[in-house]
Formats: C-alpha cells, structure tokens, sequence
C-alpha cells in the first residue's frame, strides 16, 4: 500500500503549492506544479485503489475459501 501513501503525499504537497502561498519566482508561480503535483497525486491514488481492488478480487473468499482453506493447500 506505499502507492497510496505516495499518492496522498503528492496531493498534499501539491496542495500546499497551490492555495497557501502567492509567490512567484521569476516568471513562473508556484500553482502550476502544486496542480499537475495534484493531478499526479489524485491518478496514482485510482490506480493504487483499482490495482487493491483487483487483488482483492482474486482471493478466495466466504465458503469457498473455507472449503479450500489452507490445510488443504489448494487456493483457487
């Protein structure tokens, strides 16, 4: 789950870029990375949840899972 912390790390970040602060430094203000370091963040943060989402998918679960189980050594 680092991909999550990552993501939400970036928001953040590109948060803090984006609305506290009006600075700019020689022709280029700090908005613009503060959003695309959003926009980074909120992508990887899908990705992160679609990719968990898919693993959880995939494993046995409820009966099936119990019949299987793991003194069996079979996982479907």
């Amino acid at each position: 789950m680092p991909a999550v912390g990552t993501s939400l790390l970036l928001i953040a970040v590109g948060a803090i870029l984006r609305y506290p602060f009006t600075a700019t430094a020689t022709g280029a203000s700090l908005e613009t990375p503060g959003l695309i370091l959003i926009i980074v963040g909120a992508l990887g943060f899908a990705i992160a949840l679609a990719s968990v989402r898919i693993q959880m998918r995939d494993r046995p679960t409820g009966r099936r899972a119990r019949l299987l189980g793991p003194d069996r050594g079979v996982y479907a």
